[in-house]
């Protein structure tokens, strides 16, 4: 647990004198936990006496958009620090070099090592599906859509300090009459493997397996970073937690940063009592309890939300507009903002498809689209080339040309004569087919899956004798495909790092806006403002709204669609001001 009478109050341009030792930095949103962390490595490549030629500074943070903010602000110095995300770290250091240590019963390689190229997220593969069921006699499990419902929620969890693969909600082992044992979801993992197919959450878990098993890499990775440093720490989980204590068990110093109030990412697995009983040996504690981001009047809502562990403080002084609480339709509400305050605000709401209705104005939930292809096409070649396409077209847009391609690469399986693809010419095929799809964007947004699908399969397959899944040409698929535009698809992408003005609240974490409208789907959300619970709210409701109300700068709003008189009293004693549309 945390002692906050211990805890050491520093602001974010506070150096330590003293770096050779662990520490924990609590700091709440808009505190310069990025300002103060870039400063600190500064700080210790000028005074650390055991980097040397050869060692670096880790510097570990939670999306790839911290990741470049951090390598921005340390400019030439970047080169002395690896900066990365936990996946990306343990990939480089541990999993790339030492991947062929894992080995099974029969000293066979779990991993196929020649084939093993980065790592991806976890969409599963019909076909690996439909090979899965067959040779270990699950037939009996028909249901495909519950079936896939319990393999795309996969993780790796300890039970009895042994990692086990298990969906992130249990509920859905349970398929008809049937549960799916662990096993049995061992195993469809090994088909994965065998073909050097890596997902992100699989990183985590052969890392522990390496070092575990192998404590002899761990010498290695502590000459190589005689300091780890790990932003946004709140995200942490218990894997990710258990390899940094082997670390920090000799030679290097861990230092890590973060707010337990913003821990808002539980369904991945992430555990907010990692934080609070993250205690090293000789380690300090240190607090940063400004806000440079907020006026006066946001920091006093975030305040009562926050509780009692840090109360911020205003660096400007600026008392700002009251919050106002707007009840009526969100569409109105967004118009009223713009005209009023002749602003665009940035829009944030809790669920994926709320974000697809606002944005299309309807009541389909588009979050289901994917979903959708996906059980009724069973060309899955096909269905995934699609998905990189467009995956990769909106990274291209926010500039993250490197993942783009890789992703479409991915998608890309076999020449037609059914060989394998060279690399150089699956590489040229991906950069080609983005950068035509890119430049031809505006006309595709429009057009329907059918059009888009079948003109880029025909494209690679005349231009490079690739195939690509296959043409839409009847059946219940070319139904579907006609009647989608690529726009709708467009809108469920689940981007790590959203760039668009309406968003969930996860992919607005980090960032920080002039004005923002915080859009509740139900008035009964409201109570996890008027009476939080922000410490003890197990399923982060509470805090997934505090992090939505603390990227405001200027302006804050919030939007329900209908509020009773007594929490229209509660809210006006906490300042906030109430307008009915």
């Amino acid at each position: 647990m945390i002692d906050w009478s211990k805890c050491i109050t520093i602001d974010s341009g506070s150096e330590l004198t003293d770096i050779e030792h662990h520490f924990r930095v609590f700091a709440g949103p808009g505190a310069g936990k990025t300002y103060w962390l870039t400063n600190h490595i500064q700080n210790v490549l000028r005074q650390s006496k055991r980097l040397g030629s050869c060692g670096k500074i880790a510097c570990i943070t939670y999306t790839n958009a911290g990741v470049e903010e951090i390598q921005r602000r340390l400019r030439k110095s970047a080169n002395r620090v690896e900066v990365a995300t936990i996946h990306s770290f343990l990939y480089s250091n541990v999993i790339k070099p030492y991947a062929f240590l894992l080995k099974d019963d029969d000293g066979g390689y779990i991993i196929n090592i020649e084939r093993l190229d980065g790592h991806a997220e976890h969409i599963p593969s019909l076909k690996i599906m439909y090979e899965w069921k067959k040779d270990n006699k699950l037939a009996y499990l028909r249901d495909k859509k519950k079936i896939y419902e319990c393999l795309i929620n996969l993780d790796w969890c300890f039970q009895d300090e042994e990692l086990v693969c298990l969906p992130r909600d249990r509920y859905k082992l349970k398929v008809g009459r049937y549960s799916i044992s662990k096993s049995a979801l061992q195993r469809y993992k090994q088909y994965y493997w065998s073909r050097g197919e890596l997902h992100h959450e699989d990183v985590l878990f052969f890392s522990y397996l390496l070092i575990k098993n192998h404590p002899e890499i761990l010498p290695f990775l502590r000459a190589r970073f005689p300091y780890v440093f790990v932003d946004e720490f709140q995200d942490t989980n218990p894997i990710q937690t258990r390899i940094l204590r082997w670390i920090a068990q000799e030679a290097t110093i861990v230092g890590v940063i973060g707010d337990l109030a913003q821990s808002i990412y539980g369904f991945q697995g992430a555990c907010r009592e990692d934080f609070e009983n993250f205690i090293l040996d000789n380690s300090v504690d240190y607090k940063i309890e400004n806000n440079r981001r907020s006026t006066e009047n946001i920091i006093h809502l975030l305040n009562h939300i926050r509780g009692d562990d840090i109360k911020q403080k205003s660096v400007t002084g600026k008392k700002g507009e009251p919050v106002k609480l707007i009840v009526g339709c969100i569409h109105d509400c967004i118009e009223k903002i713009m005209k009023e305050a002749k602003t665009v605000p940035m829009v944030l709401v809790r669920r994926n498809d709320y974000v697809g209705q606002i944005r299309s104005q309807s009541d389909y939930k588009l979050d289901k689209l994917w979903d959708d292809l996906r059980n009724i096409d069973s060309n899955l070649e096909r269905t995934s080339f699609v998905y990189a396409m467009m995956f990769g077209v909106e990274l291209a847009i926010q500039k993250d040309f490197k993942e783009s391609v890789k992703g479409i690469e991915r998608s890309l399986k076999k020449s037609k004569n059914g060989k394998p693809i060279p690399k150089y010419k699956k590489r040229q095929a991906a950069i080609d087919c983005l950068q035509k799809a890119v430049n031809e964007w505006e006309k595709w947004k429009g057009a329907s899956l059918l059009e888009f699908n079948n003109h880029f399969v025909e494209y690679l397959d005349e231009k490079y004798d690739i195939k690509a899944g296959a043409s839409i040409t009847r059946g219940k698929i070319k139904d579907f495909a006609e009647v989608w535009k690529c726009k709708d698809f467009v809108q469920c992408l689940r981007l790590k790092d959203d760039k668009s003005l309406i968003r969930t609240i996860h992919k607005a974490k980090g960032g920080e806006y002039d004005t923002v409208l915080v859009g509740l789907e139900n008035e009964d959300d409201l109570e996890y403002i008027i009476n939080p619970d922000i410490d003890h709210n197990k399923n982060d409701e509470c805090r997934i709204y505090y992090v939505a109300l603390s990227r405001a700068k200027e302006n804050l709003f919030i939007c329900t669609p209908t509020l009773n008189v007594k929490r229209k009293a509660a809210l006006q004693e906490l300042g906030v001001s109430i307008e009915v549309l």
